[in-house]
């Protein structure tokens, strides 16, 4: 998924998007010093699997996913509530650090003039 926000483009992906930008790179660079070589045929080959390896989905394709965006007004109180049972569940207490963070930055975001609402949907988009 290509989201509109770079930042999430950037940590927000079911891909490796870092090694994706990364092959792009060396592709230009390889394109530079193109030759009909062996060894440029070779490297060639390893960025194909390399492109592959980093487009192949890190999640189950049927895996449910449920996304709770800033402007919602239960939005912080979720992420805090997550937090919680994340911590209470043995998770990682700096990730539960992080999140409740977050919480705040959402808050603060709300306080800056963005005025929480109920989630709407468009009902087209509910999956049976």
């Amino acid at each position: 998924m290509i989201h509109a926000r770079e930042d999430y483009n950037r940590r927000i992906q079911d891909i490796d998007i870092a090694t994706v930008q990364q092959l792009f790179k060396d592709a230009l660079e390889l394109a530079a010093k193109m030759d009909s070589s062996i060894c440029f045929q070779i490297k060639i080959q390893q960025m194909h699997k390399r492109f592959e390896d980093a487009m192949t989905s890190r999640y189950a394709s049927d895996m449910p996913v449920f996304l709770v965006i800033g402007q919602d007004q239960v939005c912080a109180d979720t992420v805090r509530a997550w937090a919680a049972k994340h911590l209470a569940a043995g998770g990682c207490a700096r990730m539960s650090d992080i999140a409740l963070r977050h919480a705040d930055r959402i808050e603060e975001w709300q306080r800056r003039g963005h005025k929480p609402k109920p989630a709407d949907m468009n009902p087209k988009d509910e999956t049976p």
